[in-house]
């Protein structure tokens, strides 16, 4: 079994958004905002954890507790283990 392809955490936060509901407006900005702060970064270099890492903290510091079913499947595409 080969090893999955790293993935661009730019990717991946185009996933998470399209999960967010919309009245989840600071979750939805930061991550936004985050996001376009990446536009002139080398996309061999989104696929590290200098990258990832914020996005980690960014979701910590909105989502306490997976409580509802679109918290869930973002801690899904965030740990890769869905085929959103």
């Amino acid at each position: 079994m080969s090893e999955p392809e790293p993935r661009s955490v730019v990717v991946v936060i185009h996933q998470l958004l399209r999960v967010i509901p919309d009245n989840e407006k600071d979750l939805i900005q930061d991550l936004n905002d985050y996001a376009g702060g990446l536009f002139n970064i080398a996309p061999e270099l989104l696929v590290t954890s200098t990258y990832w890492l914020p996005l980690g903290k960014i979701l910590q510091k909105h989502i306490k507790t997976i409580d509802t079913d679109w918290k869930e499947t973002l801690v899904k595409i965030h740990n890769n283990i869905s085929d959103l």
